[in-house]
């Protein structure tokens, strides 16, 4: 029997003659590696469950890859490994964004932190039914760091992450006609998504490269 710290093993081998041999000693010395949370992932969470309300180390329960935080767990928990109730979480991720303002909202019951680049710009750790917050933010473009930290105290547990462009980001004049209206919106969308107003001319063959043209270059994009 094995206990924590050194324990000695010697084998013994005794050949055809009677000669007895001894081997190699083996030591054990320890007890394995506690499980650590992982860093950020590259376009996904990486998620570290915990059975506690604080994050501590000592609790971690579950580490995993989430491609969104997107959960209503209901009365349940993540995993059978989690806990029920009394239960935390942490999510971090680099993710690519265009440069504008962003609207960032988070859904939790219980309660939920958001950072952005290591900035705290929600905290609302509390107790509370599930609750929606809402914060926009200037990004550049490039690759930003997204974390937030989620307890669950008890009854139902919510945890729900999204972004996307801020209605001013998109409600500017981005053609400069002078004018914020449908075609800026338009314009907005197509680069989040990434497509080229137009690119593909007179698309409905109306005699005009317009916002109706714009919207089926969109729409098969999307593959509609």
């Amino acid at each position: 029997c094995f206990s924590n710290g050194a324990n000695t093993l010697l084998f013994t081998h005794a050949n055809t003659m009677g000669y007895r041999i001894d081997g190699a000693q083996v030591v054990f010395s320890g007890a394995p590696p506690a499980p650590t949370c992982p860093g950020p992932a590259d376009g996904a969470f990486s998620a570290c469950y915990f059975n506690n309300m604080t994050l501590d180390a000592a609790g971690l329960a579950l580490t995993r890859t989430d491609a969104a935080i997107n959960s209503n767990w209901a009365l349940g928990s993540p995993d059978p490994s989690v806990n029920v109730d009394n239960f935390s979480a942490l999510w971090q991720g680099n993710f690519a964004f265009n440069a504008g303002d962003y609207a960032f909202t988070m859904t939790v019951d219980d309660g939920g932190r958001l950072s952005i680049d290591g900035a705290l710009v929600i905290d609302k750790w509390i107790n509370q039914a599930a609750t929606t917050y809402t914060v926009t933010r200037a990004m550049t473009a490039g690759t930003h760091l997204v974390k937030m930290e989620y307890y669950e105290s008890g009854g139902e547990a919510t945890a729900r992450l999204s972004w996307a462009p801020a209605a001013s980001a998109i409600l500017t004049d981005l053609n400069g006609d002078g004018v914020s209206n449908v075609a800026d919106v338009q314009l907005g969308v197509n680069q989040a998504l990434g497509v080229v107003a137009c690119a593909s001319g007179d698309v409905d063959r109306s005699g005009a490269c317009n916002v109706i043209d714009v919207q089926k270059i969109v729409n098969a994009a999307l593959g509609y």
